[in-house]
């Protein structure tokens, strides 16, 4: 790269605690041009991230449309060849529909649908990326905001600092970085209001797409891409975000943008442009005067640029209409594919792929020995699975205790089913004999059936947070199985602390016999496993409705095979493996034992013995209790296994 048109090297930052701070203004302009002033800011940049250089060489990405036989390859990127290079500010310009997102997704490793034709190349520093790496090393800005509600702005970039970062990074130095990049992206007048939602008044789109990027650079990633991150935003906040991407990247990222109609001033801030037209490449070079005249020198038959019409605006249209004698878009593909310009590209990829090996160390030793350090795990996370939980539980966790609207519903549902069996049934449990046992043994039912049913409401809430969970996972701020253990220990803490009072209550007032620490440790585990299938059934449905419906339709199912309804011995043959799998029948069985063991197993149905007549006699009710538990843990494992492996978002 001539060195008239190579990046300027940004001044050395303050450092705290082996992390890096540039956060003073700096100002430098050319010479009487009349450019806008550079001024860096915020720029957190993590020591020892080794910079990368992304190479993407003849992209042809297709996608299956129509059915069955009718069914085709439908191209929507077609020999699209670039780079985006550290210390470079790269657009990607075009008309909707031309293609741009669909190349950022493919170079952030999130498409989950289509194929990348064969001869396609996609390289970070010369080898292929892996999606660990991609996790740890690559961000992405969406064009759709995915934030927490109940956090403040401030907030928010401090949960993404501290699953970003080391567990061992101070807490001090990680709150200057959020203070920094606050000031940077111009958030102080909201950085302590809370973010809401369509149905909570918070803070302004605008606000809330200069948060989402502010997610991005506190991370410190290799490569920053993002799509359409000044989409809704006016023009002067277009060019403050923009000039944060580009202070960034003269920190050493790798930033690439799309973006559509920028003013003259925010096009001016990038390096590089590529203009996509019906998914292939039109022009893939410098921004400015070089851009002009690559068009006016290729295509002297265009119309002049108007003078109210900036260099972008102007490209886009001229490409996208019928000029030059009715020259069609893809025309224009075609002389940048047989250009002088597009060949010295092709060369300059190829030295870039060249000098890869050399950018990460003398050997592949030393390289792996780097590329897993920045890793930071197999996972691609940089902190452990404890931290994480721990955050998670710290931001969420606590947030949500400190709003009624969260708290009541989960400690007071189980408060109607207990309010009517202690007072429909009270102190029925003391009479042992024939006219009330099918009474005691409806309530040990209702018991168990309102533990499985009262967890239902809990379902909608990881449907909620899919987008959110997608994008933190995808960000690499934590793993599925983190995730789980938080969603588990934070409906766990109130749930199971009221099962408590509960039980102790309707064990006494219905005056129940047997032993009080099963009674209420059946009541624990049912809720603990409906809990978990409720998570479960939520990990797998495709929206609320399919939830809705699937979980109380399978919990009610097994009502019919916990042994109350109908005795195991009149179960039709076809129909004992559901009830072998009921994980009610356990609950059921083990009060039942816990009730009538002993002197209380009295003649009852026609002189037989209540647990004979119920094929209870031979159980061990601590055993149930333990196949109920196995429950949970099967639950447990399919639930992470539904958010690790199931794919709801096609893109």
């Amino acid at each position: 790269m001539d060195s008239s048109t190579s990046p300027k090297s940004p001044q050395t930052p303050k450092t705290t605690g082996g992390y890096s701070f540039d956060v003073e203004a700096q100002e430098s302009s050319d010479a009487g041009d009349g450019s806008p002033s550079v001024s860096s800011g915020a720029v957190c940049q993590r020591c020892g991230t080794a910079r990368q250089t992304v190479v993407f060489r003849q992209i042809t990405y297709e996608v299956r449309q129509g059915r069955r036989r009718a069914a085709r390859w439908q191209p929507l990127l077609r020999d699209v060849s670039g780079y985006v290079a550290p210390q470079e500010l790269t657009a990607l310009m075009g008309p909707s529909g031309s293609g741009k997102s669909t190349l950022l997704d493919l170079l952030a490793g999130r498409k989950t649908a289509g194929r990348l034709a064969e001869g396609s190349s996609i390289r970070f520093n010369g080898r292929r990326p892996t999606s660990a790496m991609l996790r740890r090393n690559v961000g992405y800005v969406e064009q759709t905001d995915t934030l927490l509600p109940l956090l403040t702005p401030s907030e928010m970039l401090l949960y993404t600092s501290e699953l970003k970062h080391p567990h061992t990074m101070p807490r001090k130095d990680k709150q200057q970085l959020v203070d920094a990049l606050i000031e940077k992206l111009r958030l102080q007048d909201c950085a302590n209001t809370t973010i809401g939602s369509s149905l909570a008044r918070g803070i302004s789109g605008g606000e809330a797409k200069r948060v989402s990027v502010g997610l991005t650079m506190i991370t410190c990633p290799a490569v920053l891409l993002c799509d359409e991150p000044t989409s809704g935003l006016d023009s002067w906040n277009q060019h403050a975000v923009v000039e944060a991407l580009r202070d960034l990247a003269r920190g050493g990222i790798a930033v690439a943008s799309s973006i559509h109609a920028p003013s003259p001033d925010t096009f001016a801030l990038f390096d590089r442009v590529l203009i996509l037209q019906r998914g292939r490449a039109v022009y893939f070079g410098e921004t400015g005067e070089a851009c002009s005249r690559y068009f006016a020198e290729q295509f002297p038959a265009l119309r002049p640029m108007r003078p109210w019409e900036g260099v972008a605006d102007y490209i886009i249209d001229v490409t996208s209409s019928k000029h030059l004698g009715e020259r069609a878009a893809s025309e224009f593909a075609d002389a940048y594919a047989a250009s002088e310009l597009c060949r010295s590209n092709e060369a300059e990829m190829e030295a870039l792929l060249a000098a890869a090996p050399h950018q990460d160390g003398n050997s592949h030793k030393h390289s792996r020995a780097r590329s897993l350090l920045q890793l930071g795990g197999p996972q691609g996370t940089i902190t452990p699975w404890w931290w994480g939980l721990w955050v998670l539980f710290r931001f969420r966790t606590v947030r949500g205790y400190s709003r009624p609207v969260w708290v009541l519903p989960r400690a007071l549902s189980p408060l109607i089913p207990v309010f009517l069996l202690a007072t429909v049934y009270w102190g029925l449990g003391n009479n042992i004999d024939v006219l009330h046992v099918t009474s005691i043994a409806g309530v040990l039912f209702m018991w168990t059936t309102s533990a499985a049913y009262g967890s239902m409401g809990l379902m909608p809430t990881i449907i909620e947070e899919r987008a959110v969970f997608l994008r933190e996972r995808a960000d690499g701020l934590y793993t599925p199985a983190t995730y789980l253990l938080y969603k588990l220990s934070e409906e766990f803490s109130v749930s199971l602390t009221v099962t408590v009072p509960y039980a102790i209550a309707v064990f006494y007032i219905v005056r129940l016999q047997g032993s009080l620490a099963l009674f209420w440790l059946v009541d624990v585990v049912t809720t603990a496993v409906a809990t978990v299938l409720a998570l479960l059934v939520g990990a797998l449905a495709p929206n609320q409705a399919v939830a809705g419906m699937a979980l109380p339709m399978y919990t009610t199912s097994l009502l019919y095979f916990s042994g109350f309804l109908i005795t195991w011995g009149n179960i039709p043959p076809y129909w004992i493996w559901y009830s072998v799998i009921a994980y009610l029948r356990y609950a059921w069985g083990a009060l039942m034992v816990n009730q009538f063991e002993g002197d209380r197993n009295i003649p009852a149905y026609g002189g037989v013995p209540v647990l004979q007549y119920y094929d209870l006699e031979n159980v061990n009710k601590w055993a149930w209790l333990g196949w109920e538990a196995l429950f949970f843990a099967a639950f447990t494992a399919a639930a992470w296994a539904a958010l690790s492996l199931v794919r709801h978002q096609r893109r």
